[in-house]
Formats: C-alpha cells, structure tokens, sequence
C-alpha cells in the first residue's frame, strides 16, 4: 500500500508539469458526462482545482450531486471522489 502511494505520488509529480487536465463529471440534471479543461495543482496525492464561479460553476455542482469524478492529464487518467475544500 506504501509503495502504491510513492508511485502515485511521483507520477503526480511528473504529471504537474502539464498545463491543464481534463476533468469529467456526471451533469447534476441529465446525468450525462460533462468533461471540462482546466488548470490544476498536485500536492503529494491529491489533485486540485480552483473554480473561478466558486460553487455556482456547474462542475461544481456537478460533483457535488456526484463525487464520483475522472481526471486526465496528459495520457493518464485518474477516477476518485471529488470534495470541496
């Protein structure tokens, strides 16, 4: 279990070097998947994203309704539970 978390970690980090990731989400009314582009930071095992619109930008919302989130950057893609901080 340790040595998964190294891994993730130094893959973050190699990762944190991209520009932007791509982040899917299920839309909070329909249901569908909602992939947006945006910028994001690393720190350690955790991915994070800054919503300009604060809680009122649908992705928000989105996660919100569903934490249940992919993230990609660059060919890597990442599934997790999303949380607002």
């Amino acid at each position: 279990m340790e040595n998964d978390k190294a891994n993730l970690q130094k893959l973050l980090s190699q990762l944190s070097k991209e520009d932007y990731c791509y982040l899917t989400t299920k839309g909070h009314k329909t249901g569908n998947p909602h992939e947006i582009e945006i910028w994001f930071g690393v720190e350690e095992t955790s991915i994070y994203l800054l919503s300009g619109g604060g809680d009122k930008s649908h992705w928000v919302k989105n996660l919100l309704a569903d934490p249940n989130v992919t993230v990609r950057i660059a060919k890597q893609t990442f599934t997790g539970l999303a949380r607002v901080v």
